[in-house]
């Protein structure tokens, strides 16, 4: 008899693809010897879920137990949109994906049109990120939807600063060098909201790369946004859209365990190896300790389009995804790769010194690296962006899709065709 439910799987959506490992499946990958010569041969991935996106750059969420999808946008061109989309499982190894119907009741349409977003899950209630086109130097707005409240709608919520190109925040002068073009990046950390810009400065000012964090609480939901000085701080730069926690393997003392990803840059060649990090965080998110946890794997990627996802599949053990285009000397047989590593890791329980290890890696359950070039659409661009662990329901309802788009189908394993990045201008 046909399974209701997915089972749990672990998601990753890309660029515009959102492809799915059962965990039983996935964890039973095995490793494969890659190497980096030029000329290796890699497979495809065998996902037992795939569905190409309608869009781009979508961001997915969860709210009442199913999967929706915010912003995005078609060829690479902006375009401002209230429409959301719902994934839902059909059953075997097929999703379906359709725009929310206003009226259906599912959840409402966005409650602004969205030039770029993001949406975070925290408790089960969604928060939503997102330039408005229609105001001054499109100011990122902020609000959440709250699950069980009975009202679904979009309640308005303090918007974090805004980072004009003069280096100040809200029109207030800050000691802020002069940038242009900050990044903003998003990340949950402690039913926490971090927002992240990285700044570049011009030549009128240059004071070197820096960055500006700042944390919205929601417990204090009608609180501003705070700033806070160099949270996960002190192994260098820390790529802040990806300080992952990983609750199942407890607390050293009173603080927690973080993962993040940092790059070691090939000057002149644009090139970047992966090293996976563990971070000792106190309570207060300052740094105390920090170790290598993972060399990566034995490729070099071009360095803009690398991208790590961390999901934690409980009992100490973590899937790592890393994804981007690997480096080849031949420029038109580009072609973007997938690794896949789940690693069962333990808490050193000796007394902590100064200098000691406090995460160990006991197994390296699986290690391979994929060929992703089957499932790109239009671009070579197409590492994780976004990735989580759940479980949903064969729950298809036409009353909650518009009917003026039907669904895309697609089925699971090779087909034959984990940066959460707000740009503020």
């Amino acid at each position: 008899m046909e399974s209701l439910e997915t089972g749990p799987c672990v998601w990753v959506v890309t660029n515009q693809n959102i492809v799915g490992f059962r965990v039983e499946n996935l964890e039973h990958l095995g490793k494969n010897e890659a190497s980096r010569d030029s000329k290796s041969i890699l497979l495809p991935p065998p996902f037992d879920f795939h569905l190409t996106l309608p869009k781009r750059d979508l961001h997915p969420f969860v709210f009442d137990s199913k999967l929706f999808f915010a912003g995005g946008a078609p060829d690479f061109s902006p375009d401002p949109s209230t429409t959301m989309y719902q994934v839902s499982y059909a059953g075997g190894t097929t999703l379906d994906i359709a725009e929310v119907e206003a009226a259906a009741g599912t959840i409402p349409v966005a409650p602004t049109l969205m030039y770029e977003c993001n949406v975070a899950n925290i408790q089960g209630d969604a928060y939503l990120l997102a330039h408005d086109p229609m105001t001054k130097e499109r100011r990122l707005g902020f609000w959440v939807l709250r699950s069980g409240s009975g009202s679904k709608q979009w309640h308005p919520l303090p918007p974090p600063p805004t980072l004009s190109s003069y280096g100040t925040i809200n029109g207030t002068d800050d000691e802020l060098p002069f940038v242009y073009l900050p990044w903003w990046e998003s990340f949950v950390w402690k039913d926490q909201l971090f927002l992240t810009a990285f700044l570049h400065p011009n030549e009128r000012k240059p004071a070197g790369e820096m960055l500006v964090h700042y944390v919205y609480n929601p417990e204090k939901y009608d609180e501003p946004w705070k700033r806070r000085e160099r949270p996960f701080t002190g192994v260098g730069r820390v790529c802040a859209s990806e300080v992952a926690a990983v609750p199942s393997l407890g607390k050293v003392g009173n603080c927690d365990v973080a993962l993040t990803w940092l790059t070691e840059d090939h000057d002149p060649s644009y090139t970047s190896d992966v090293k996976i990090y563990a971070l000792l965080v106190d309570k207060q998110d300052n740094l105390l300790r920090q170790e290598c946890l993972h060399e990566g794997i034995p490729y070099s990627f071009i360095r803009h389009t690398i991208n790590v996802n961390f999901v934690d599949l409980g009992k100490g053990k973590v899937c790592i995804l890393i994804g981007g285009t690997k480096e080849r000397f031949e420029i038109p047989t580009l072609n973007p790769i997938l690794c896949v590593l789940v690693l069962k890791l333990g808490l050193v329980q000796e007394e902590q010194e100064e200098g000691q290890r406090f995460l160990s890696v006991d197994q390296v359950l699986v290690n391979r690296v994929y060929d992703i070039t089957l499932y790109v659409v239009g671009s070579y661009d197409e590492a994780p962006q976004s990735s989580f662990l759940s479980s949903f329901k064969q729950s298809y309802s036409q009353d909650s899709i518009s009917s003026r788009k039907r669904p895309k189908l697609a089925s699971g394993t090779n087909p034959s065709q984990p940066r959460t990045i707000l740009k503020q201008e």
